[in-house]
């Protein structure tokens, strides 16, 4: 599989070349080339600096990422929220120098040689130019790739002077709404007035979010690829509408967070991840949770937690407290159908129609008889939420032309 940690042999310099200055030198307002020097030495951050210095403290400086050097506006998430078993993550707002547009830039550290237990952010460039999701990749399939994952406009990897941390920095499409998570509210479900302004209906806005989301995981899995980390808060948003779903004006919502992406068996949708603990647990499948280092099929683990994503979408709650048959709610939502859903639903205060219980069942349902990708963007409830869909694109974009075609052991 291409998840290789990338060889630094091949990675961009994170050397401070004249271009490097002339940018930061813009960027700090340096009047000469004297100032320039003094600028870059005291504005300018590397990667360990990052972690080194409090986020306040980062702000205001310059980070140079192949060869473009960005300003750091403000920090995007509490340090403490990105802290994971054997690598930490600072995120931050920058504005590049080369062209004014506003980034996310992602910084991941990890002790040299220490076992990375969960998400894998070294592994994050590779898969983003499998996916042709960055700057560097063909002209049509960066435009393709751009409707459902964020974009990677640069990166880097570095080792500190002591060769005891290794980082990895990521430059990224920065979007402006933050994550879907922000848009869901304890009781009401997600936000309607932004999905479907023209119609105070909560299951038409969902049906505007849950169709971009199976299409990224329509386009992922055709790249090959399961996301396995599918969350709220793993979705983000563009708040300036950039398109339409199905004629209705909407955000642009696209995945982003591919360090537990992992490959799969183009013919059967199998894989296996050893010992590493992926995905979110209130969002993953039973049969991820209980894999052991066993195979199971990784596009229905995302559709599983596309499905869980839904039914917060319309309640505001998870669809159960713990994936264990000792969860009567766990029981009823993916054992009962759309009577199960319905039920958990209206125990939330929630009256749902038949065709997003039934939708939400399906896509919950074990695995053996879940449905697949292709199964759940064709389900009644997006065609009576939307009329008849384009599904054009839904066909033979895979690898091998397989899977998607057959919704994947639908």
């Amino acid at each position: 599989m291409p998840n290789d940690h990338i060889n630094s042999d091949n990675n961009p310099s994170q050397n401070y070349n004249t271009t490097d200055m002339m940018q930061v030198d813009t960027l700090v307002g340096a009047s000469s080339p004297a100032s320039t020097e003094n600028s870059i030495h005291h504005a300018t951050v590397r990667a360990a600096d990052v972690f080194a210095l409090p986020p306040a403290e980062v702000c205001g400086k310059c980070a140079v990422v192949d060869g473009t050097a960005y300003r750091i506006l403000k920090s995007l998430i509490d340090p403490k929220e990105l802290r994971s078993k054997g690598h930490t993550v600072r995120l931050f707002c920058g504005v590049s120098a080369k062209d004014d547009n506003r980034v996310a830039l992602k910084f991941s550290r990890a002790r040299v040689g220490a076992k990375i237990c969960d998400e894998d952010p070294f592994s994050e460039p590779q898969i983003m130019k499998d996916l042709g999701a960055w700057h560097g990749s063909a002209c049509s399939d960066l435009t393709k790739s751009s409707d459902y994952v964020v974009t990677m406009h640069g990166w880097n990897t570095d080792v500190d002077e002591k060769k005891e941390w290794r980082y990895c920095t990521l430059v990224l499409d920065y979007c402006n709404a933050g994550d879907l998570f922000s848009f869901i509210s304890e009781s009401r479900g997600l936000n309607v007035s932004a999905w479907s302004p023209n119609n105070n209906n909560v299951e038409v806005a969902m049906a505007v979010v849950g169709l971009q989301m199976l299409r990224s995981a329509h386009f992922l899995h055709s790249k090959g690829y399961a996301h396995l980390d599918i969350s709220l808060e793993n979705v983000l948003v563009d708040e300036e509408p950039v398109g339409s779903v199905e004629g209705l004006s909407s955000p642009r919502a696209r995945f982003g967070d591919f360090g537990m992406a992992h490959t799969f068996d183009e013919k059967t949708g199998k894989t296996s991840i050893g010992n590493r603990r992926v995905g979110k647990p209130n969002y993953s499948s039973p049969e991820l949770i209980n894999a052991n280092g066993g195979e199971f099929n990784a596009p229905l683990a995302d559709v599983y937690a596309i499905g869980v994503s839904l039914f917060i979408m319309l309640t505001g709650y998870n669809p159960y407290g713990k994936a264990s048959r000792t969860d009567m709610a766990f029981r009823q939502v993916t054992t009962k159908g759309s009577k199960g859903v319905s039920r958990v639903a209206k125990a939330y205060g929630h009256e749902a129609s038949n065709e997003v219980c039934d939708l939400i069942g399906r896509m919950l349902a074990a695995e053996k008889d879940r449905i697949g990708v292709n199964e759940a963007i064709k389900h009644p409830f997006f065609t009576k939420c939307f009329g008849s869909l384009d599904n054009e694109e839904l066909s033979d974009t895979s690898p091998s032309g397989f899977i998607m075609a057959t919704g994947l052991g639908a």
